[in-house]
């Protein structure tokens, strides 16, 4: 047994329409019609409290809260046998290491390999994973691909975005239902974070709102102030 390896995960606050289609190369994508994709209103439901927590959630509470949206892509992940899935991966510079969720490998059937590493975060609280994966992911836009490894971890993230955001249909975006809380199955930290990033910058009106492209599709980076007089809870993935 090897000696135990300790990494820093930190992971900043989040981000999830129809599908895309895969076909579409990114250079096709023109910032003129791009500008219109879509309408983000900031949600009217109060904030719940998490049935679970751990040490990457925080609960707070205060009238006013700042929701902000972590970049979420769909990418594919190779299984063992060679076939492709897809995967909701949250994109991360902030992270030393790849995680993987158990569940996702069990999916893929990848084979674990005995590897112990400590994963610390905010208030240097440890989790242990005891094993790591091995495989290939790729974009569904073009044949960009990476190999890497993951460390294997119960659950990487509460479900992101934290609430339901109502958007217009969107197109043309890694993660197509980024508005949506959904589970997260990978998270790709810095090792891969800077190479996806492209050229693309777009604006979405006079809010803190953009649109970034990567190699996975454009990405949706915002913020919202809740502005709120009820006393709710709010959760932060850091």
């Amino acid at each position: 047994m090897g000696t135990p390896i300790e990494n820093t995960t930190l992971t900043q606050p989040h981000a999830p329409t129809p599908l895309l289609q895969p076909h579409a190369p990114l250079a096709q994508m023109q910032p003129h019609a791009t500008t219109a994709l879509m309408q983000l209103h900031a949600p009217d439901t109060t904030l719940q409290h998490a049935s679970q927590t751990s040490p990457s959630t925080v609960l707070v509470s205060n009238a006013n809260k700042q929701q902000i949206l972590l970049s979420t892509a769909i990418v594919r992940i190779q299984s063992a046998s060679g076939k492709w899935m897809n995967a909701r991966a949250l994109l991360n510079a902030g992270s030393e290491v790849n995680i993987v969720a158990h569940r996702q490998t069990s999916l893929l059937q990848l084979e674990p390999k005995q590897d112990h590493n400590y994963i610390s975060s905010i208030g240097n609280t440890l989790k242990h994973s005891q094993v790591s994966v091995h495989t290939n992911i790729s974009s569904r836009y073009n044949n960009y691909s990476a190999d890497l490894t993951f460390i294997v971890m119960d659950k990487i993230a509460v479900p992101l975005p934290h609430n339901y955001i109502p958007t217009q249909q969107a197109k043309s975006l890694a993660d197509p239902t980024f508005f949506i809380p959904s589970s997260i199955d990978l998270l790709i930290g810095a090792e891969l974070f800077y190479s996806i990033l492209q050229t693309g910058r777009l604006k979405l009106g006079s809010s803190l709102r953009f649109l970034i492209e990567t190699t996975f599709g454009w990405v949706v980076s915002s913020s919202f102030v809740r502005d709120t007089h009820e006393h709710t809870s709010n959760k932060n993935t850091c």
